[in-house]
């Protein structure tokens, strides 16, 4: 356990030690392979150039492939920020208790030849549907709390001595147990049969009652497809009767299904390179979820595009492309008239993160919407993750703080706020993108855009001025 608690990740600047510190990001350990032997530099700081780039010459002196292919993973801060320690597994850098207690069932693993979960009749298999499953790790906490019977519910909330009555609050018919909430109230009920006309859900005859551990038995009798929309879905109704049960508003049935589809279907795009690791990018589930995505777009109602910014304002859309080792940003900045100010797409050097090459989008586009642009700014992007970094500002403590730090300073200089979109309403940028991931320059069109983006934004309404 010590072990794994010190696997931590150190921003690399100018007092982190090569050979002492952890500071590559390398499950289990976090350190280097190679052996230090003659080698007489101390400093990370003196792997760099003046400029504050990785020297490449020096990292292939000193250090095996193996690690050079790790450290040029990690993009240092060229205004030389002060180091801070990183909780390595969680993405954002902080530590939580979800993430310590994983690691520490995951060290037990390795001892045992035939570990056991928390049920005396259970395997590790069991909580591997969960924790080794294709949806994102705040979603696999969510479902390892409802396998353990451990959410808030009325039931327990009585067992606790927080509630009188185990009534559900919601619908008022049954007691307020795990199954009820996900399987017999009238609002999961609904989104269930909703859902089910998008994504190829198990059938309602698998959900039974077999006390506590009918969820842990239902997502062994699904497939891994199955599992992943079966916890995106349980997560999302958990949301809503959240939402019910504090007397908020809650939101329409039709954006659930919106949200929901919407969330996938961007994160699919990983499984064009199965090596990858699930937790890198935006795109974690297989492409399956591809044929859902084109069956909610025929059910769903067309009126899901890009929307112009208010009068006195201007709007900037980003996106990023990565496939394998190749990666690609675009931008386009618009006015309230849906007129193109400028639309530009480039490759990017030494990036095969997905989040990574969204920040760097981000930051290359608010960049040049401050140098064309004296208006107020409206920035999109479908990457939900960075723009939550952006918005949490100072609260950031991962591998891509230094990224965020400086899209938060540029930002400063005009009045501007950054929401988050779907990817059916950043279709322009998303196709600067993959455009840019083929270039070998930088591309700006100022008032204009290139071939690829100009029949998207005819079905926008928005006209295209001049030429390329």
């Amino acid at each position: 356990m010590r072990r794994a608690l010190c696997s931590v990740q150190l921003m690399v600047n100018q007092k982190v030690r090569i050979w002492r510190d952890r500071w590559v990001a390398r499950e289990p350990t976090g350190g280097l392979i190679s052996a230090r032997g003659r080698c007489r530099l101390k400093w990370v700081s003196e792997l760099m150039d003046f400029r504050g780039n990785w020297d490449l010459e020096k990292l292939q002196q000193y250090f095996l492939p193996v690690d050079i292919v790790e450290i040029l993973k990690i993009r240092p801060s060229p205004r030389f920020g002060e180091d801070f320690l990183a909780w390595a597994p969680e993405r954002n850098g902080i530590f939580t208790v979800r993430s310590a207690y994983k690691l520490a069932s995951d060290e037990a693993s390795n001892h045992q030849e035939h570990s056991s979960s928390s049920s005396p009749d259970g395997t590790r298999a069991v909580w591997n549907h969960i924790w080794k499953s294709l949806v994102p790790p705040k979603v696999q906490s969510f479902a390892w709390r409802l396998a353990t019977d451990s959410l808030a519910n009325w039931t327990n909330k009585v067992k606790r001595k927080l509630e009188v009555s185990p009534l559900c609050p919601v619908c008022g018919r049954e007691d307020e147990d795990s199954f009820h909430v996900f399987c017999s109230c009238n609002h999961a009920v609904i989104l269930w049969k909703l859902m089910a006309k998008v994504w190829n859900l198990p059938s309602r005859t698998m959900l039974k009652h077999v006390g506590p551990d009918w969820f842990i038995h239902l997502l062994a009798e699904t497939n891994e497809e199955g599992r992943a929309f079966v916890m995106m879905l349980f997560w999302r109704i958990w949301f809503v009767r959240n939402e019910l049960v504090h007397h908020k508003r809650p939101p329409p049935m039709e954006v659930s299904v919106c949200f929901l589809s919407s969330y996938l279907s961007s994160l699919s795009a990983i499984n064009s390179n199965p090596s990858d690791d699930p937790i890198k990018g935006k795109a974690i589930l297989d492409t399956g979820l591809e044929k859902s995505h084109k069956r909610l777009q025929s059910d769903v109602a067309a009126d899901a595009l890009w929307a112009k910014p208010s009068i006195g304002r201007v709007k900037l859309n980003t996106d990023a492309s990565v496939l394998g080792e190749e990666a690609g940003c675009g931008m386009i900045l618009r006015d309230h008239e849906g007129s193109i100010i400028f639309s530009s797409c480039r490759h990017i050097y030494g990036c095969n993160d997905v989040l990574e090459a969204e920040l760097l989008a981000l930051r290359e586009g608010i960049s040049l919407a401050i140098l064309w642009s004296m208006l107020p700014l409206d920035i999109e992007s479908d990457c939900l993750q960075a723009v939550q970094m952006i918005v949490g500002g100072s609260s950031n403590k991962s591998k891509f703080a230094f990224i965020v730090k400086e899209i938060i300073g540029i930002m400063e200089e005009r009045s501007s706020c950054i929401t988050h979109s779907r990817r059916c309403c950043n279709l322009a940028s998303h196709s600067l993108a993959n455009f840019g991931r083929t270039q070998r320059r930088p591309v700006v069109w100022l008032g204009s855009g290139p071939e690829v983006v100009r029949d998207i934004i005819e079905r926008e309404c928005n006209p295209v001025n001049g030429a390329e």
